[in-house]
C-alpha cells in the first residue's frame, strides 16, 4: 500500500509542470512572456507586441484545423477593420514553416504567423486544443479565453475586442 502511494505522489509530481499552467490563467492578470520565430524568420517577443497601446488577439490555431481557418477569415476581417487591435496566430504546426507557410500563401492572409511547433507557448497559456484564443488588453492584461469557434465563442470575442 504504502509503494502505491509514493507512486502515485510521484506521479503527480511529475505531471504538474503540465497540468499547473493549464486553467490557471484568468482574465485580470498579466500575459505570459514568450518567444517565438515568425513566419519571416525574425524572432518575435511578447514585449514586442503585447502593452504597444492594441488589443492583441493571440490565436492557437492550426493548418489542418477547419474551424480554425474560419476563425482566422474572421479575425483577418477584424484586424482590417480596426487599427487598434493586431492579431497574432500562433502555428502549433509540429512541421512548423513547411506547413505554415505555404498555408499563409494559399490562404492570402496578411497575418504575422508566430511558430510554436513544440507548443511550449500553447503550454504556458492553457491551449489544450485549437483554435485557442487569448485576448489581452492594451496595458498587457489576459481580457479574455476563449476556446474553440462557435456561435458563443465568436460572441465572446466580438465582446472582448470592443
Amino acid at each position: 500500500m504504502k509503494k502505491i502511494v509514493v507512486v502515485a505522489v510521484l506521479a503527480a509530481l511529475v505531471a504538474l509542470p503540465f497540468t499547473a499552467s493549464a486553467g490557471l490563467l484568468k482574465a485580470g492578470m498579466p500575459h505570459v512572456p514568450f518567444e517565438l520565430k515568425a513566419d519571416d524568420g525574425s524572432m518575435v517577443k511578447s514585449s514586442d507586441i503585447i502593452g504597444k497601446g492594441k488589443v492583441v488577439v493571440l490565436n492557437f490555431m492550426n493548418t489542418v484545423c477547419s474551424t480554425c481557418a474560419a476563425e482566422l477569415k474572421d479575425l483577418e476581417k477584424v484586424q482590417a477593420e480596426n487599427a487598434n487591435i493586431a492579431i497574432y496566430p500562433i502555428a502549433v504546426d509540429m512541421r512548423g514553416e513547411k506547413s505554415v507557410l505555404p498555408y499563409k500563401e494559399n490562404s492570402k492572409y496578411t497575418f504575422t504567423f508566430l511558430l510554436d511547433s513544440d507548443f511550449s507557448v500553447g503550454r504556458k497559456y492553457g491551449a489544450s486544443y485549437t483554435p485557442f484564443s487569448i485576448v489581452i488588453d492594451k496595458e498587457g492584461n489576459v481580457k479574455e479565453i476563449i476556446g474553440g469557434y462557435n456561435e458563443d465563442a465568436k460572441s465572446r470575442l466580438e465582446k472582448a475586442l470592443k
